[in-house]
C-alpha cells in the first residue's frame, strides 16, 4: 500500500489525492481498495459522490466535457492541489502545475478571487483571439501586452536569457 499511497496518507489526504492514488493503481483492484481504505471519511465521501454523479450521467471520463458539465460541483470538491489563488499570475502557475489535468486546471480558476479571474479571463480571451498558448509568454506579450503584464508575464531583458551577456574568456581571474 505504501508504494501506492506514497507519503500522502494523513491530514493532506484529500479526494484529489484519492483519485491520484487510484489512477496510480493501473486497475489493480487490491491497490484501489487500499487507497479507499486509507482515505478519511470526508475524502471518501467526496470521491463516492463524484463516482455516483459520473455513473448517473453516463460519463466515461472525469476530465471529459460530460463530467465537467454534469458533475462540476463534485469535481470541484475533488480538485487536485487547487488552493485559493490570489492573482492572475497564480492562476497561470496553478494551471501550469496541473500538467494537463482539466479537473485541476478548472479548479485553479474556480478557486481564485474575482479580480484575478477577471484579469485571467481578459488574458485568455486575448490569447484565444491571437491563437497563443497560455504558457507562451512571447506570443502573449507580442499580442496581449497589457493583459499579460496585468497577469505578471514579463519580457526577458537582453542579457537575462541564454546567449546574451559577456563574451567567452573575458572574465576576471584568467591567465593565472
Amino acid at each position: 500500500m505504501s508504494a501506492c499511497l506514497g507519503s500522502e496518507v494523513g491530514p493532506a489526504y484529500t479526494c484529489g489525492t484519492l483519485i491520484l492514488c487510484i489512477e496510480d493503481c493501473d486497475g489493480t483492484r487490491s491497490c484501489e481498495r487500499d487507497c479507499e481504505d486509507a482515505a478519511p471519511d470526508g475524502a471518501l465521501g467526496s470521491y463516492d459522490g463524484l463516482v455516483r454523479c459520473l455513473e448517473d450521467n453516463d460519463c466515461d471520463d472525469r476530465q471529459g466535457d460530460c463530467a465537467l458539465d454534469a458533475c462540476g460541483d463534485e469535481i470541484d470538491a475533488c480538485a487536485v492541489d487547487a488552493a485559493p489563488q490570489t492573482g492572475c499570475g497564480e492562476i497561470l502557475q496553478c494551471r501550469a502545475d496541473c500538467e494537463g489535468d482539466r479537473t485541476c486546471a478548472r479548479a485553479c480558476r474556480r478557486e481564485a478571487e474575482d479580480p484575478a479571474v477577471d484579469d485571467y479571463d481578459d488574458l485568455t480571451d486575448c490569447l484565444d483571439t491571437h491563437d497563443c498558448d497560455e504558457q507562451d509568454s512571447v506570443c502573449a506579450l507580442a499580442n496581449c501586452e497589457d493583459e499579460a503584464i496585468e497577469c505578471g508575464i514579463e519580457a526577458v531583458e537582453p542579457g537575462e536569457g541564454e546567449g546574451e551577456g559577456e563574451g567567452e574568456g573575458e572574465g576576471e581571474g584568467e591567465g593565472l
